[in-house]
């Protein structure tokens, strides 16, 4: 986050802001979900999930997220 904060001036939130513009929906993942996430994967429940990527990412994945707000730096 960085180089998005001296590039542009921004804050941290700013900066968090500016690269979640273009996920989905439009926000990081709190704490407790990924812990939701995690209790899930350890109950009896998932017993029979083996081998799987489990996707937390807000729907990211599904575009190019990680280098957008970057993409402009020079």
């Amino acid at each position: 986050m960085q180089p998005l904060m001296q590039q542009y001036g921004d804050s941290l939130d700013e900066a968090y802001a500016r690269v979640t513009a273009d996920v989905p929906l439009r926000r990081v993942a709190a704490p407790e979900e990924i812990a939701s996430i995690c209790r899930f994967l350890l109950s009896e429940q998932a017993s029979i999930i083996t081998g799987a990527a489990i996707v937390a990412d807000g729907g990211s994945s599904i575009v190019d997220v990680p280098t957008l707000a970057f993409n402009t730096l020079s």
